[in-house]
C-alpha cells in the first residue's frame, strides 16, 4: 500500500496524492469525508482535473497511512501525486518540438535543390510520417479545443490555426505522390511554436499559484452532526432545522444556530466587516457565517443547510462566475470572423475556379489558408499574458484568472472595503494616558492579553509587545470574567483588574479615553481605539484619480468610522456605503463595471459580480479563492500594479491584433490574386511567428 510522503510548507505541514478511480464530484466528496474522519483538524483540497488531492495540517500528523487505508476502504486507489496536465503538455510539446526540428532539417536540402530524386522522395515520406504523427498527436490540445467550441457553437482561435495546418498538410500530402510543393516544416513549425506559448503560460500560472502560502482553515463544505456516540461528517446542505452539530475553533457558523452548550469568542467580522469579537456562551443565537475563535459549540440548527450562508453564497457565485465566464475574449470574436471570411473565400475561389482553371484554383487556395493561419492569436497572446503573469508575480501578485487582465481597463468605478483592506485588520492604541509610572504597564496589558480574545484586551496586548519592559515573568491571575458589551475583571496576584468602558472600571472618571484600566479602584491607564490605513492606500487612491475612476468605499462597518475613514482620504459622502450586509454589497456591484477589493466572506459574492476583483494579504480563503487576483504583500500599492500591467497588457494585445489584421488582409489578398503561391506562403508563416514572436517580447514601460 502506498504510503503519502509529506513535507513542511511554511506553518504547515502539506502532502499530496492522486486517487485512481474517481468518476464525479460525489466521488470527491467521499473521499473528503474519509480524510476528516481520520484527521479532522486537517484541510483538503480537491483537483479533480489531475484526479489529485492537497491535504494540509497545522502539526506532523503521525500515521498517513489513515489516509489510504480510508481511501480504499471505498474502492479508490491511492497513489504518488503528479501533475497529469503537466505531464500530458510536456510530452505533446517534445513530440511536435521532435517532428518540427527534423522536418526543417530535411527540408533544408529540398530548398537548396542538391539532393538526388530518390532520396528526395524518401526525406519527403519521412517528413509526411512526422508531420502526421505531429498534427494527430501533438496537436491534439488545439484539435480539442476546436472541437470543443464546435460542440458549443463557438469559433475558437484553433479552429482557424487547424484550418490553416490541415489544409497545408493535405495539400503537401497529396503533392508527395504527384512531385509538387510540399510545406510540412511550416505545419510542424507553427504546431510547436502554438503548443510552446501555452505551456509557457501555463507553467507562469502554476510558479505563482505556488508562490501563496496558504492559510490553514477548516472547509465549510462539510458539518460535524452530533448523532449517536460520536461526531458524523455530512454535507452541509443536508442539515436540517433542529440537528445538533459540533463547532470546533476555527469553523465557520454553517447555518442560524443556538448554543447549547460550549463557551468562547465568535468573530463576526466575515459578516459584518467590523474588527470586533464577541463571548459567546449557552443560550446564545448564532448567525450563518460567524467564526468560531477558540471556542468549541454544540449547537442546535434554527434552519435548514440550503439556507445558510455558505450554500446560499455558493449557489449565488456559481450562476454570477457562469456569467462571466460567458464573456467572450476578443480573440475568440476575432477567430469567428476569421473562420468566416477564411471559409467564404476559399470556397469562391475554388467554385469560380479564380485564376483560369481548378488546379490553379486550388493552388490559391492552399496558398490562403497557409498565410491566413492566425498565429499572432495563437501562440502570440499566451506569451504576452505569461510575461503580464511573471510581472506580477515578480511584485507580489498573484493570478488566478488571467482573463481579468483583458478586462480590467473596462471598470469604470474602484469599489473598496474597509475594515482590513483600507485598514489594519486590528485595531490599534491611540491617545495613550499612564497615569501611574510605578506599575509595570507594559506587563500587565501583556498579561491581560493570555486570558481573552476580546479585540481590545488584543489591541492592548499587541501595544505592550512594543516595548521590552512588558517581557518579564507573566501575571498571575486566579479568577476571569468577562462582561459583554462593558469589560473584563481579573483577580490576581496584582489585585482586582479591570479593563473596559469607564462607566464599569472607574464608575466616575476624570481621565479622557473611551477604554481605561484600572486596578483596586484606581485608574493606572486610559487610551482610545482607532484604526490605522493599510500600507500605500493614499497613492492607490492618488493613482486612481489620475485615471478619471470613481473610488467608493463599501463596508459593514459603522457608519462613523466609515465616514470618518473616508474624510481622511477625500472621498465624498455619497460613495460611502457603510453597514452593508454580504448580499447588499451584493446588490450594489451587480451589473455594473466595478474593480472590486476586498479581504472578507462578507465580500465574496460582490467578487463574483464584479468585472475585475481583487483580494488584498490576510483575506479569508473562502474570498481569495473567488477573486481574481491576490495580493500576496500586505501593501496595497499591488492593486496600482494590476491596473498599470493591464494597461500594458491590451496595448501589447492591440499592436497583435493590428499586426494580425494587417497581414491576414494583405496576404488573402495576395492569395486570392495569385501573388503569394503556396512556397512564399510557407515561408511567410514562419516569418509572421517571428514577428508576433518579437511583438510579444516588447513590454512597454508603464506610467
Amino acid at each position: 500500500m502506498y504510503t503519502p510522503t509529506i513535507r513542511a510548507q511554511g506553518n504547515t505541514w502539506e502532502s499530496k496524492i492522486s486517487v485512481d478511480g474517481m468518476k464525479c464530484y460525489a466521488c470527491v466528496n467521499k473521499i473528503k469525508q474519509q480524510i476528516y474522519k481520520r484527521f479532522p483538524n486537517s484541510r483538503v483540497d480537491a483537483d479533480f482535473a489531475n484526479k489529485s488531492f492537497t491535504l494540509r495540517f497545522k502539526e506532523k500528523p503521525d500515521n498517513l497511512n489513515l489516509i489510504t487505508e480510508g481511501i480504499a476502504q471505498l474502492g479508490f486507489k491511492t497513489r504518488a501525486y503528479y501533475n497529469k496536465a503537466f505531464r500530458e503538455e510536456l510530452i505533446f510539446l517534445g513530440v511536435a518540438g521532435y517532428a518540427a526540428g527534423n522536418v526543417m532539417l530535411m527540408s533544408i536540402a529540398e530548398y537548396i535543390g542538391t539532393i538526388d530524386a530518390p532520396f528526395d522522395t524518401l526525406l519527403r515520406y519521412i517528413s509526411l510520417c512526422l508531420t502526421s504523427y505531429s498534427i494527430i498527436f501533438a496537436a491534439k490540445p488545439i484539435w480539442q479545443s476546436a472541437l470543443s467550441g464546435l460542440r458549443c457553437k463557438k469559433f475558437e482561435v484553433d479552429l482557424g490555426i487547424l484550418l490553416g495546418v490541415v489544409g497545408a498538410y493535405t495539400f503537401s500530402c497529396w503533392n508527395v505522390l504527384h512531385e509538387g510543393e510540399v510545406y510540412f516544416d511550416s505545419v510542424a513549425l507553427v504546431i510547436f511554436l502554438i503548443l510552446s506559448g501555452r505551456f509557457i503560460r501555463n507553467r507562469k500560472l502554476e510558479q505563482a499559484s505556488q508562490d501563496l502560502s496558504e492559510p490553514m482553515s477548516s472547509d465549510p463544505e462539510f458539518t460535524y452532526l452530533l448523532e449517536g456516540s460520536e461526531p458524523k461528517i455530512i454535507h452541509t446542505s443536508s442539515l436540517k432545522s433542529g440537528d445538533k452539530i459540533l463547532v470546533r475553533p476555527g469553523d465557520m457558523i454553517p447555518v442560524e444556530s443556538i448554543v447549547e452548550s460550549g463557551t468562547g469568542y465568535v468573530d463576526y467580522s466575515s459578516i459584518n466587516g467590523e474588527s470586533e469579537r464577541q463571548l459567546i456562551k449557552e443560550g446564545i443565537s448564532l448567525p450563518s457565517g460567524a467564526f468560531s475563535i477558540d471556542g468549541a459549540f454544540s449547537l442546535r440548527c434554527l434552519a435548514d443547510g440550503k439556507s445558510g450562508f455558505f450554500n446560499r453564497s455558493k449557489v449565488i457565485m456559481d450562476e454570477l462566475l457562469y456569467k462571466k465566464g460567458e464573456w467572450q475574449n476578443k480573440a475568440n470574436f476575432v477567430a469567428k470572423w476569421f473562420v468566416y471570411a477564411l471559409a467564404f473565400s476559399v470556397l469562391t475561389i475554388i467554385l469560380f475556379k479564380v485564376g483560369g482553371s481548378y488546379q490553379e484554383s486550388v493552388r490559391r487556395s492552399i496558398a490562403l489558408l497557409l498565410v491566413a493561419c492566425p498565429c499572432a492569436l495563437g501562440f502570440g497572446i499566451p506569451l504576452v499574458l505569461s510575461r503580464a503573469i511573471n510581472e506580477l508575480s515578480e511584485n507580489g501578485v498573484i493570478v488566478q484568472n488571467v482573463q481579468a487582465l483583458e478586462r480590467i481597463l473596462q471598470c469604470k468605478d474602484v469599489v473598496f472595503d474597509k475594515t482590513g483592506t483600507l485598514t489594519t485588520p486590528s485595531l490599534e492604541l491611540k491617545q495613550v494616558k499612564i497615569h501611574n509610572q510605578t506599575v509595570n504597564i507594559h506587563r500587565l496589558a501583556r498579561a491581560i492579553g493570555h486570558y481573552s480574545q476580546h479585540h481590545v484586551t488584543q489591541a492592548l496586548a499587541q501595544w505592550a509587545l512594543k516595548d521590552k519592559r512588558s517581557l518579564v515573568d507573566p501575571l498571575k491571575v486566579n479568577d476571569v470574567r468577562e462582561t459583554p458589551g462593558k469589560g473584563l475583571l481579573l483577580t490576581g496576584s496584582e489585585g482586582i483588574i479591570k479593563l473596559g468602558k469607564p462607566s464599569f472600571t472607574c464608575g466616575v472618571c476624570s481621565h479622557i479615553g473611551d477604554v481605561h484600566l484600572n486596578i483596586d479602584g484606581a485608574c493606572i491607564m486610559s487610551f482610545e481605539l482607532g484604526e490605522s490605513l493599510a500600507d500605500a492606500v493614499e497613492s492607490t487612491f492618488e493613482f486612481f484619480r489620475k485615471r478619471n475612476k470613481r473610488l467608493y468605499i463599501l463596508s459593514g462597518d459603522v457608519k462613523k468610522r466609515t465616514i470618518k475613514l473616508a474624510d481622511n482620504l477625500g472621498i465624498d459622502e455619497a460613495k460611502i456605503l457603510s453597514q452593508q450586509s454580504p448580499e447588499d454589497k451584493l446588490n450594489f456591484a451587480l451589473n455594473k463595471k466595478f474593480l472590486m477589493v476586498g479581504n472578507g466572506l462578507n465580500d465574496m459574492m460582490a467578487f463574483s459580480a464584479s468585472r475585475v476583483s481583487i483580494a488584498v494579504k490576510g483575506s479569508q480563503p473562502l474570498a481569495r479563492n473567488k477573486a481574481d487576483f491576490f495580493l500576496n504583500n500586505a501593501s496595497l500599492d499591488g492593486v496600482a500594479k494590476v491596473y498599470r500591467v493591464g494597461e500594458q497588457l491590451n496595448l501589447v494585445l492591440k499592436k497583435l491584433y493590428t499586426f494580425s489584421f494587417i497581414y491576414n488582409a494583405c496576404t488573402l489578398l495576395g492569395a486570392s490574386m495569385g501573388l503569394v503561391n503556396p512556397l512564399v506562403a510557407a515561408i511567410l508563416m514562419p516569418l509572421s511567428s517571428l514577428g508576433t514572436i518579437k511583438l510579444a517580447s516588447t513590454w512597454p514601460k508603464g506610467s
